[in-house]
């Protein structure tokens, strides 16, 4: 070999070599070969990685304290007693603006994340991951109040974690009869024993009595979301999946952990809570007045408690020089290893609103708002004292001339004796809190600046929004979404993705048997071993972007367009079809909240071919046969709206007639009391009245003699139907309606 080049064989393992020295070079490679960790060096090991992480966590913790005491509106510790002592809620307020917005966004008609197809044949199979995954989320977990508490910590505290994995509990039946014969009991046993369960018999009244048990071990996926205090995660993570240290600890029964497979003499060891721990301090803060009722004072020894950690470490156990990743549950204040084995991924996902790059940690929506709740509430708290001193002002006195009791006593109205009088005297101070007015504003100009949070987003502002363009107020709001909409992707991209890949991995690691579900109102027949696990998931793009009415007034126009095109050119052609059509329709269903749009559509078939044309009619015929029958309705369409215009004018001529006839029976008769007043004499209206409706009669009974009808200018119709003459003396045609003109057919009264 040439000097210097690579040489690609081991030396101690040459080519040729005899079985002797085969042998004694593999005995070398044994010695050489390092070993594995311990159980010594291993719990050594596992707890120094839960005290740095625990180091990390005491860090935290502060903020984490801090914002849920502001967001509590609890005290700042600096009141002062007999002044104002408020706590404006500035942390609540925003972090509850948000929070409609994220589970508007993730429990919408869309999913939010989709499992991508990776060819046309995976296209049904993509969206039956998608809905089995989403079901598992909503119908078989409480999905909807985990999002909540994750979201909710997420805001406040910066981290939203949950906790995925699959739980197997065992389900007990019971169920008893009475009076079996001998044969029935028979039977009975049988198909106990066929379903095996348990059968007891015990001698009757009248025959035997039974009591079968049965026993089913129920496997499903469980999700919940930990309390930031219990999640452990190394200092130097940049992601979740990059972390060397994971963990999660909390404290759990000695009752909890016999049932998980634990034996009681090994907890009763280590039973016991330290109280100085962090995470003992933050559960107190969360659930007030547990401090004076400690679960570990308790004489029942399944209740005592015992700090359990069930940590996901990397770390190279077995000495081959590539770290694993192990799950290592340790029991005890001091960290005793009860559990070791080798896990494929790490159960969590963490949202954080606000996250950093390079780190796995971020910010919080209520950080960004605590210094300004502090200032505004120190500003309202000097408002009001200077509004307390305005309204009841202090009150000077004399000493010696006044009853100090009388003059100390507050009660309304109360009497307050004096040896002369001007002995007591009010201290006037001015109101003078309106001069912070401007500062309290401009902290609410410098939340909404911060967060996106403002009233004339949620269309609350009426000074803002009135007198305003339509474009201008959609600029408005959608600047003021763009904030929620960061934040939903960020969620989406993050936290939801991770979700959704480990539910898809454990249903197809652990779900051994085909399950009937209802997806999309329709029964399903899941069996997900042959899932790829490793599928694809995209983040719906769609999802925030615009408004749900404006993407539905999208549709519609795209609905219109498809419409067009098929009517014109036919089921048949290359710019759209039937299938498309009801893709359509069906999306705008699921946006105004239908989840089943089938009830309303059915799918095309495949397979679905239009029919045929008839024998002897080629396309063009068949195009220009419907562009006749498109005109003759719109002939027809544009009749019915003359008629109506015709008969709303006619309508308004009787209207016309009836309010002069009303005005000249008036007129009539104030001209009858000014001639009774005159001549001193009375006036026969009734007679005047009969007069003139027999004049009226006569002429519409000579009228039809004459073939005068109404020839006047607008060609209006006789009684009997008899068209009048237009201008230029030609007939007018049927209807009425003359040639100049646009009359209609009335009657005389």
């Amino acid at each position: 070999m040439t000097p210097g080049a690579y040489n690609t064989v081991p030396p101690s393992r040459p080519y040729g070599g005899g079985p002797q020295e085969s042998e004694e070079n593999e005995a070398d490679e044994r010695d050489e070969q390092p070993e594995g960790m311990d159980d010594e060096e291993l719990q050594g090991f596992v707890r120094s990685e839960i005290e740095d992480a625990e180091d990390v966590a005491e860090q935290l913790q502060f903020e984490r304290r801090k914002a849920t005491q502001y967001y509590d509106g609890e005290p700042y510790g600096d009141e002062e007693e007999g002044r104002s002592q408020v706590v404006t809620r500035d942390v609540r307020d925003t972090v509850h603006a948000l929070l409609p917005s994220l589970l508007r966004v993730f429990f919408g008609p869309e999913h939010v994340a989709e499992f991508v197809p990776r060819g046309p044949e995976d296209v049904a199979l993509a969206e039956q991951m998608t809905d089995y995954v989403d079901y598992v989320l909503k119908c078989d977990n409480p999905g909807f109040m985990v999002l909540y508490s994750l979201f909710l910590d997420a805001l406040i505290r910066n981290q939203g974690v949950a906790k995925i994995w699959w739980s197997t509990k065992e389900k007990v039946g019971r169920s008893e009869y009475t009076g079996l014969s001998e044969e029935a009991a028979m039977l009975l046993q049988q198909e106990a024993a066929a379903a095996g369960a348990e059968v007891q018999f015990r001698p009757g009244a009248a025959g035997y009595d039974a009591v079968v048990t049965q026993r089913t071990n129920a496997g499903r996926v469980a999700i919940e979301a930990v309390p930031p205090e219990e999640f452990l995660i190394s200092r130097d993570a940049r992601s979740l999946d990059e972390a060397k240290f994971v963990g999660h600890r909390c404290y759990r029964t000695v009752g909890e952990l016999v049932a998980m497979g634990y034996r009681q003499e090994e907890l009763d060891e280590v039973s016991g809570v330290n109280e100085s721990r962090l995470i003992a301090q933050e559960s107190y803060d969360r659930v007030p007045g547990r401090m004076n009722n400690p679960e570990w004072n308790t004489s029942d020894p399944t209740r005592k408690l015992v700090l359990y950690v069930e940590s996901y470490v990397l770390v190279d156990y077995d000495g081959d020089g590539l770290p694993e990743l192990r799950k290592i549950c340790t029991i005890g204040e001091q960290y005793k290893i009860a559990h070791n084995e080798i896990v494929p991924e790490r159960p969590f996902a963490v949202l954080c609103p606000l996250p950093r790059p390079h780190t796995v940690f971020g910010d919080s929506v209520a950080g960004l708002v605590m210094d300004l709740q502090r200032i505004k509430s120190a500003v309202f708290r000097r408002m009001l004292d200077s509004l307390a001193n305005a309204v009841i002002p202090r009150t000077a006195i004399v000493e010696g001339q006044v009853n100090i009791q009388d003059a100390l006593n507050t009660e309304v109205g109360g009497i307050v004796r004096m040896k002369a009088p001007g002995m007591v005297q009010p201290l006037v101070t001015p109101f003078v809190g309106r001069e912070a007015f401007p500062v309290v504003e401009y902290l609410d100009q410098l939340k909404e600046a911060r967060t996106g949070i403002s009233k004339a987003a949620a269309g609350l502002d009426a000074d803002a929004l009135q007198s305003t363009t339509r474009a201008a107020v959609a600029a408005t709001v959608n600047a003021a979404h763009q904030h929620i909409e960061t934040i939903a992707r960020i969620f989406a991209e993050t936290g939801m993705k991770d979700l959704m890949r480990s539910v898809l991995r454990l249903v197809v690691r652990h779900q051994d048997r085909a399950r009937m579900v209802r997806l999309r109102n329709r029964w399903v027949e899941i069996n997900p071993a042959d899932w790829n696990t490793e599928a694809d998931i995209s983040v719906n793009l769609a999802v925030g972007a615009t408004s749900v009415e404006e993407r539905l007034q999208t549709l519609t126009e795209v609905a219109a367009r498809q419409e067009a095109v098929l009517q014109q050119y036919g089921p048949v052609n290359p710019l759209v079809t039937v299938s498309q059509y009801r893709n359509t329709l069906a999306k705008m269903l699921e946006l105004r909240g239908f989840k089943d749009p089938g009830r309303f559509f059915n799918d095309v078939p495949p397979d679905w071919q239009p029919p045929p044309p008839e024998q002897g009619q080629d396309p063009q015929a068949q195009g220009a046969v419907l562009l006749a029958q498109v005109q003759v309705q719109e002939i027809q369409a544009n009749i019915a709206m003359r008629q109506q215009e015709l008969e709303l004018k006619r309508q308004e001529m009787l209207l016309r007639q009836d309010l002069e006839r009303d005005k000249l029976d008036a007129e009539m008769r104030l001209k009858a009391r000014e001639l009774e007043m005159k001549y001193q004499q009375a006036v026969d209206i009734a007679a005047i009245r009969a007069d003139v409706d027999r004049q009226r009669n006569e002429m519409a009974v000579m009228a039809p003699q004459t073939g005068g009808g109404m020839n006047g200018r607008d060609g209006i119709a006789s009684p009997q139907g008899q068209t009048g003459q237009g201008t230029a003396g030609a007939p007018a045609p049927a209807g009425g309606v003359s040639q100049s003109g646009g009359g209609l057919p009335f009657q005389m009264a």
